[in-house]
């Protein structure tokens, strides 16, 4: 039985076992739109509403910390908070640094953060005591 003729096009894409071959999908039009929505995104974004916390680096001091009277100890755990050794509220912790900063203008706050305490609750309580005026706070370990 003869053969039937077809055009060297059509047989172009027909595979060996005679299914139609599909044509590969580029993916250069995709690669294009991601960039343009990456460049998009880039300008559209504001970086000028970005909250900063100052934090600068330790000095390393001669003297120890208990024999200096403006500093103070706040450990932070989960849901408490302790001023030298003694679990307090949010509430009387400000009252009593509030009073302790009309004594020592130059308070420092060396906050301690306990085993399982989140990053947010430490930066909260820098807020808190930022908010009511000591300037100097370091976190330790």
């Amino acid at each position: 039985m003869p053969v039937p003729f077809h055009s060297t096009a059509v047989l172009d894409r027909i595979n060996s076992n005679g299914r139609p071959r599909r044509n590969p999908i580029s993916l250069t039009p995709l690669i294009d739109v991601v960039f343009i929505l990456l460049i998009f995104f880039m300008l559209a974004s504001n970086y000028e509403d970005w909250h900063a916390i100052p934090i600068d680096a330790p000095v390393k001091a001669e003297a120890s910390i208990h024999s200096e009277p403006d500093v103070v100890l706040i450990e932070i755990g989960p849901n408490q908070l302790r001023l030298s050794a003694e679990t307090i509220s949010r509430e009387v912790l400000i009252a009593r640094l509030e009073n302790q900063l009309l004594e020592h203008p130059g308070l420092v706050a060396l906050i301690k953060p306990v085993d399982g305490v989140l990053l947010q609750e430490a930066v909260s309580l820098m807020d808190l005591l930022s908010e009511a005026g000591i300037g100097r706070m370091s976190l330790i370990r």
